[in-house]
């Protein structure tokens, strides 16, 4: 086949496609030439090569086709033919259907480019039918054509389309093929003609007026639908009020403060059904995906998950994917978000998923992904939601918090606040100022349900040296918020603050003279004394006062130092 050469210009269509197998020509209703394909059928040493050439300004022929409304391939033919139009994915099927005694027509272009061509002609025909190929492109090319043909003033009385997968076609099976396959076995063409007109009497109707108010392809329209044809469904929750079903829910911490701790143990617990931290029930037994870049399977996951009792057989980890190379070897490779498809093979897998954990969320965004540009993050959390909603699976993000954070605690989230906008609940992990082995687990947004309080655990060891979290039984009323603030003043708050910080210190000594006493209720009468929460712990911290377990699993009791906390895990503190 010739190599297209700039504008040069050829004396005949012959001379510029030189050697072509078959010059298909575009024309007007009056013979006017207005292009010209030239195709190159496939060889041994050569692909199939398709190249269009257009008149040249004055005369001759040059490469390229500018013009626009493309008349359809045989358009004068089919004007003097009031019969069915069948309307066919190249021009050579055209051809063939033509021999055989069909009115058929091709549009300019193959798949996808109907655009280009002028189907005005085809306004009020009594029968158009498309025959498309047998492949994805072949179908969305026919619902195209179908919508455009809806769209034409007026639009063909009846529109017909033949499903190319009754035919017992191959992949990418077309008219010709059937129509060669017939002539090869034998059969003479007038038994063909029978054949090939039984099909497209039988090809099945398109609904013309449904197409109508369909938007045709490129075209945007709005998407509107009536609130009174929305049914209103309730919130599923995963653990009440804290993680939904359907929904991404953000965790934020700092490195360390034991975020993969809780994510092992939110697995363990949906693994064997046992009941939530705060006392809610659990949900039903199920599975886990945790998708984590950051611990080893090996000698940290699977030893906390064991340490909390997890059934391991309901935790499944999904390291990366794989892929068989072109030396039929097999290779790992990381996963992205941006692979979604490989997620929801994931899932395909795990029909009784509960939860997806992706810990830290800043590892699979992909590398070509800005993670503080909104638009991109969004463009990558979008078909996560997406999936979360369809499979009702509830998705899990951990993410790192930003350096110098603020006292505003969403926005503490390292990276754009995408992430933060499309999770329904953020929950926020710290450790407690002054108390670095308590951690608190505080509520953020929520979009779904009532604001509920916090919580706290510990993390402790067991014989084995693996960590498991030991949870309180008593919430927290500490807000994120007042966390972050309590950590920017590095637990001292400055001299600004020591009038109010001693003045609270001489009171929580006063109140703790007579004994111990539990933490919710010290907080209970700080608040009603107007001490704020930050002040309260700056005045803990000063006084040196140490929470400790009476029982484990129980409430923690705060105690001045030096007091004898003995008696009260044998008789109970001697609260006044």
């Amino acid at each position: 086949a010739p190599t297209k050469a700039g504008k040069q210009t050829y004396p005949t269509p012959e001379a510029a496609l030189l050697g072509a197998d078959h010059l298909f020509r575009y024309m007007t209703a009056d013979g006017s030439p207005v292009c010209i394909v030239g195709r190159y059928d496939a060889t041994a040493n050569s692909k199939k090569k398709i190249l269009q050439i257009e008149p040249a300004p004055g005369s001759g022929w040059r490469f390229g086709n500018s013009a626009k409304n493309i008349p359809l391939y045989r358009l004068g033919d089919m004007l003097n033919d009031p019969g069915t139009v069948v309307i066919t994915e190249g021009e050579r099927k055209a051809d063939l259907l033509r021999e055989l005694g069909f009115n058929a027509v091709t549009t300019i272009g193959g798949a996808g480019k109907y655009g280009r061509s002028d189907l005005t002609p085809l306004a009020g025909r009594e029968c158009v039918c498309i025959w498309p190929d047998h492949d994805d492109a072949g179908k969305l090319h026919a619902d195209g054509l179908c919508a455009a043909l809806a769209k034409l003033t007026p639009p063909p009385r009846r529109i017909q389309r033949i499903d190319p997968a009754t035919l017992d076609l191959p992949t990418k099976g077309d008219a010709a093929d059937l129509i060669m396959a017939h002539r090869q076995a034998g059969l003479e063409d007038n038994a063909i003609t029978v054949q090939v007109e039984a099909i497209i009497r039988n090809a099945p109707v398109v609904d013309v007026a449904a197409l109508a108010t369909t938007p045709a392809p490129g075209q945007i329209m709005p998407q509107l639908i009536s609130m009174a044809d929305v049914e209103a469904m309730p919130v599923k929750w995963l653990w009440p009020e804290r993680i939904a079903y359907g929904c991404i829910t953000l965790l934020v911490g700092q490195p360390g403060c034991g975020k993969s701790f809780v994510t092992c143990n939110l697995a363990a617990r949906i693994s064997t059904g046992t009941a939530w931290p705060d006392g809610a029930a659990a949900a039903e037994v199920g599975d886990v995906l945790l998708i984590a870049a950051e611990d080893d399977a090996g000698m940290t996951i699977k030893p906390r998950l064991e340490a909390h009792n997890a059934d391991c057989r309901r935790i499944t980890i999904m390291p990366g994917t794989i892929i068989t190379n072109e030396a039929g070897e097999v290779v790992e490779r990381c996963f992205t978000l941006q692979q979604i498809g490989v997620l929801e093979q994931a899932l395909d897998s795990l029909p009784e998923c509960r939860l997806v954990i992706i810990d830290p969320i800043g590892s699979y965004t992909g590398g070509d992904v800005d993670s503080h540009r909104d638009n991109e993050v969004r463009s990558v959390l979008a078909p996560l939601a997406k999936l979360a909603q369809a499979r009702g699976v509830a998705v899990l993000i951990v993410a790192h918090t930003r350096k110098g954070t603020g006292n505003y605690a969403d926005g503490n989230a390292l990276g754009s606040v995408g992430f933060v906008g499309i999770a329904r609940t953020v929950w926020h992990l710290f450790k407690e100022a002054g108390n670095p082995e308590r951690r608190l687990l505080l509520p953020g947004k929520n979009n779904l349900g009532r604001e509920c309080l916090g919580l706290a655990f510990g993390i402790e060891t067991d014989h084995l040296k693996r960590g498991n979290l030991r949870w309180e039984a008593d919430p927290v009323s500490t807000t994120a918020g007042e966390a972050y603030a309590a950590q920017n003043m590095g637990g001292g708050g400055g001299e600004r603050a020591r009038p109010e910080r001693d003045k609270a210190a001489g009171w929580l000594r006063d109140l703790l003279a007579n004994g111990p006493m539990q933490s919710k209720d010290v907080f209970a009468a700080a608040h009603e004394h107007g001490i704020a929460k930050n002040t309260l712990d700056r005045a803990k911290e000063e006084l040196q006062i140490n929470p400790y377990h009476p029982q484990v699993p129980g409430p923690w009791w705060w105690c001045l130092p030096g007091l004898d906390t003995q008696h009260t895990q044998q008789d109970g503190p001697n609260v006044p």
